[in-house]
């Protein structure tokens, strides 16, 4: 395992630290590449433990999946894959995949059983994928994984091995099968929104070695886990996005800034958001609302410490501002709440609106590092970006301009007080971000999606 010191307490620098270390490990043993991150999260930041439920089925895996893919009968120029059920992948690649269409492309969307795509009514052919299990125990793996303890020698363990094997058996069977796939319907580009995680890093890996174009849509802010890519290329929202994934590490000649799709909807008809009211729906007085987008999916990336300090921020700028103002905390789709538990002063909220109405029915969003802040910008709205001088930094928000920094329960009190005080004036705001700006974090705002078809058309 990595050992913790002072430096390597930020998830993302140990990351980076993997990445340069493993470099040439991953350029010999090209097909282990999926595995990137898998090895990095199960072996190095853990002690991964092969229960008996899991050693179960793993050997009566291979006897329940034993389904093919049923393929299209007719080659595709446009391969979409979607392997998530969250709103943000779809909403990213579903707009792209009818413009596609609609400018005459052949074009298939392939899942795995229970995601929904909405592709009634229209010509995209619909592929469910199911990948056979086999237990091929390939010698190249041991080879990989001999190499791997050259670097990391206290891997050297039985049950990690075996713990390491029941992830080849799941790459080996999506290779197998993406193979089969893009051999039958040979598309000329393979877009996913996810190329570090299998199945997509696989489908990633096998389009390359027949020589198809693979592109990734960038669907958030960025991260660390973004590089090295697997993909020939990203998509990202501007030129901001292009510059932070450059910083660590990324080649700017496979980033291509056109905008997002997902956004597009927010730009081109903002009223139909910002008309809600916020206050009612959630059963609020009509008070200014403060929405802090919670990032406590991820406590080994963002730090306990961290989370649990900026919740206290908030439960005591509410406790001193509870008449004035109301508190939000929307909860990331992937935690429990339970950093809030005991904080009677703040409004828990979940998925009773979507991110985007919740944003715009806010008089003010802050987050330590959630997207949130950036889309924020897209309806004028002040963001806080939350960073005590002991953090780690993750976000650069507040260094570019798009978020000010907020470093202690004082500052956010004193903030929100002043919040308060503006809300009483009648005469309206001038815009808080200049046209510059928004190009320069979205670009092509309101026709993101026309870019991109036109690009992937062209290319």
């Amino acid at each position: 395992m990595i050992s913790e010191d002072s430096h390597a307490n930020n998830l993302d620098d140990l990351w980076l630290e993997y990445v340069h270390q493993t470099a040439s490990l991953y350029r010999t043993y090209e097909y282990a590449i999926p595995m990137r991150q898998l090895i990095f999260k199960t072996f190095l930041l853990q002690e991964p433990s092969l229960g008996c439920g899991e050693r179960i089925k793993r050997l009566v895996r291979p006897f329940f999946h034993r389904r093919r893919t049923v393929l299209s009968s007719r080659p595709l120029d446009h391969l979409i894959y979607l392997d998530s059920k969250r709103s943000v992948f779809r909403d990213t690649l579903s707009p792209v995949a009818c413009g596609l269409q609609q400018h005459g492309a052949r074009v298939g969307l392939l899942h795995p059983p229970g995601i929904e795509f909405f592709t009634k009514g229209t010509e995209i052919a619909d592929i469910t994928m199911f990948a056979r299990y086999r237990r091929r125990r390939s010698p190249l793996w041991r080879e990989f994984w001999e190499a791997l303890l050259q670097i990391y020698p206290n891997l050297a363990d039985k049950g990690r091995y075996s713990y390491f094997r029941g992830f080849t058996d799941m790459i080996d069977a999506y290779s197998v099968e993406f193979k089969r796939i893009l051999e039958h319907i040979q598309p000329r580009r393979v877009i996913v929104t996810l190329d570090q995680y299998p199945p997509a890093s696989v489908l990633c890996i096998e389009a390359r070695r027949m020589k198809i174009r693979t592109s990734v849509l960038m669907h958030g802010a960025v991260l660390p886990y973004n590089f090295p890519l697997t993909a020939d290329e990203m998509i990202v929202w501007g030129d901001i996005a292009k510059a932070q994934l450059e910083k660590i590490g990324v080649s700017a000649n496979r980033l291509v800034a056109l905008g997002s799709p997902r956004h597009d909807v927010l730009v081109a008809e903002p009223t139909t958001v910002i008309q809600r009211n916020l206050p009612t729906i959630l059963g609020l007085t009509d008070l200014p609302i403060f929405v802090f987008f919670s990032n406590g999916n991820d406590p080994r990336r963002n730090g306990q410490r961290v989370l649990e300090e900026a919740a206290a921020w908030l439960e005591e700028a509410a406790d001193r501002l509870g008449d004035r103002v109301h508190v939000v905390v929307r909860l990331h789709p992937n935690e429990d709440g339970g950093l809030y538990r005991n904080k009677p002063g703040l409004v828990l909220v979940r998925e009773e609106l979507s991110a985007f109405e919740t944003i715009a029915g806010a008089d003010c969003v802050g987050s330590i590092c959630s997207t949130a802040m950036i889309e924020a910008l897209l309806v004028q709205k002040p963001v806080l970006q939350f960073y005590a001088r002991s953090w780690p930094e993750l976000a650069d928000n507040w260094r570019r301009g798009l978020a000010q920094r907020i470093t202690s329960a004082d500052e956010l009190t004193q903030y929100l007080a002043d919040l308060c005080s503006q809300q009483k004036e009648t005469p309206p705001r001038m815009p808080l971000y200049s046209r510059a700006i928004l190009e320069s974090v979205f670009a092509n705002r309101g026709r993101a999606t026309e870019a991109i078809v036109d690009y992937f058309s062209s290319t």
